[in-house]
């Protein structure tokens, strides 16, 4: 029989115990490692629920999606990059704690309640990834992109404007709509009909509407701090010419003789403010003698006219008659200063002609309280954030999510820019037609402008508007035209219901070169599935 020494027995002891342990420690590891592996993952299959704890992960591996305190988050290396309570994101102000792929459809939940959904349909072989750039997608099983979440603050193309043309680029001898606003504002009569009056500051008030006009010029440019600062002579000028020489009596309506007024009036600007050079974001603003427009029998329109002198390059003129327009008038002109063309209809004027009706300053003073957002674009009151994108572009022929939201929140997207199917890839930067889509603003009905009693038409947030951005513009047509959903039948249709867009809608056109489906959400935000069609 083998003798076993008591040293012998302690090192078996010691021994079984460490195998023992180490056992105990590999299943504990190779437990976590699996836990681990099914929390981390790179996709969610079709018919799959992502949940708390989780972590999805882009191909990179740099980007990170989970959720976290009621809230599905985004991170880059740790960073986050969107949160769903984000304002303007797919999900605001919800919470959420549950992920669904249920049929190509992405559904967001709080428990047992659905909070979003993409309204999707793909095929059961699809999947749902985090891509590189931090932006959610659903794949096919070639890995073709179907859909993209595009409100994430992710990377994004800058939109262009149209490559030529009154809504293209800014050309030398426009104000810059990004600067300080100086408007001179001359007081001008005439030897055969001399002003009374010494009350400056009301003829301007009534200009304005109490200063409305400021205040609104104020809130559009928000996100530049636009200000507008009006400089009033104080004194009347007698042109050197009468009345009856510059607006004939005997011509047309419309007829007068603006070069002489306009060369006149400019030549009363330095004695008038005492300068001999004005900087280029000025603007000559004149007004004439209120006191006689009752005896005013023609109707000459406002205008805005080129000067070149001293510096100033605009002119903007108001005539008698034109002290019951409010500061709508004024704000129009201004917008001509800015280099855009007239949006309003052709002669005859209808009113189921007028496309851009009241929903841009250009197409009509009396009903529009604001710009669309393309001009706010253009204008660079939404200048563009690369990861906080107010304006987007889209040009990927596949599906995306985009919640739209109001202009004057000045957060989240605004608009949504689409070239034309006519537009080449080697044109999507200098494109010749563009699509556009956004919220339409505040419009005031005619009767209450007039009245002044501040009563809209619409209120912003009511209807979608989705128009078209042109050049060269058709015969006989405007450069920016809202697309209706049929041709408009003047005798049976109701013009807000062929051109305007709402609830549960899906615009679908041959000409367009993209589907839309139409969801309002809260805050007057609306929910899109944009899908471009093949060029």
């Amino acid at each position: 029989m083998d003798v076993v020494s008591k040293a012998d027995k302690t090192l078996a002891l010691q021994t079984h115990h460490v195998m023992k342990n180490s056992s105990t420690l590999i299943l504990s590891l190779l437990f976590a490692l699996t836990t681990f592996a099914q929390n981390k993952k790179y996709f969610v299959s079709n018919n799959e629920s992502f949940v708390l704890g989780q972590i999805l992960y882009s191909k990179d591996r740099q980007i990170t999606a989970s959720f976290g305190k009621s809230t599905f988050t985004i991170k880059k290396q740790g960073l986050i990059i969107w949160n769903s309570n984000d304002e303007g994101s797919i999900l605001p102000k919800s919470k959420v704690n549950k992920l669904v792929l249920k049929n190509g459809n992405i559904l967001f939940y709080k428990n047992d309640s659905i909070v979003w959904q993409s309204f999707t349909k793909f095929p059961t072989s699809s999947k749902l990834i985090v891509g590189n750039d931090g932006i959610l997608k659903i794949i096919s099983s070639k890995k073709t992109i179907l859909w993209e979440n595009f409100a994430l603050k992710a990377n994004s193309l800058k939109p262009p404007l149209l490559y030529a043309g009154s809504e293209g680029p800014f050309t030398k001898g426009f104000v810059n709509p990004t600067n300080k606003l100086k408007l001179y504002v001359l007081f001008v009569d005439w030897a055969d009909a001399k002003a009374i009056t010494k009350n400056f500051d009301s003829i301007w008030s009534v200009v304005t509407s109490n200063g409305t006009l400021e205040k609104s010029f104020a809130q559009q440019g928000k996100a530049i701090n636009l200000t507008v600062e009006p400089l009033l002579s104080k004194k009347w000028v007698t042109l050197p010419k009468t009345s009856a020489y510059y607006f004939p009596t005997d011509s047309t309506d419309s007829y007068w003789n603006w070069q002489d007024y306009t060369k006149d009036c400019a030549a009363a600007l330095n004695s008038a403010f005492n300068l001999d050079t004005f900087i280029n974001n000025s603007i000559a603003v004149i007004l004439s003698n209120p006191e006689i427009a009752d005896k005013w029998a023609k109707d000459i329109p406002c205008g805005n006219h080129e000067i070149h002198y001293k510096g100033m390059n605009t002119m903007i003129t108001f005539l008698p008659n034109h002290y019951t327009k409010k500061y709508t008038a004024l704000m129009h002109e201004i917008g001509h200063s800015y280099g855009t063309n007239e949006l309003y209809a052709f002669p005859p004027f209808n009113w189921y002609d007028e496309e851009m009706m009241g929903f841009d300053m250009m197409g009509d003073s009396h009903l529009a309280t604001s710009f669309i957002g393309y001009h706010h674009y253009r204008y660079g009151w939404l200048p563009f954030v690369k990861d906080d994108p107010k304006v987007i572009y889209l040009t990927n022929q596949h599906s995306y999510s985009v919640t739209l939201t109001p202009l004057s929140t000045k957060k989240g997207i605004n608009v949504v820019l689409i070239p034309d199917k006519r537009v080449t890839k080697d044109s999507l930067e200098l494109p010749s037609k563009l699509w556009g889509i956004e919220i339409c603003q505040d419009v005031q009905g005619t009767e209450q402008f007039f009245a002044g009693k501040g009563e809209k038409m619409f209120s912003e947030g009511d209807k979608l508007l989705i128009y078209t951005v042109e050049y060269p513009e058709l015969p006989n047509k405007r450069a920016i035209r809202l697309f209706p959903k049929k041709e408009f039948n003047k005798d049976t249709d109701r013009w807000r219901n062929v051109f305007l867009y709402n609830d549960n809608e899906v615009f679908d056109n041959i000409e367009a070169p993209m589907t839309v489906e139409i969801h309002k959400v809260e805050n007057n935000n609306y929910q899109l599935l944009i899908t471009l069609k093949p060029r």
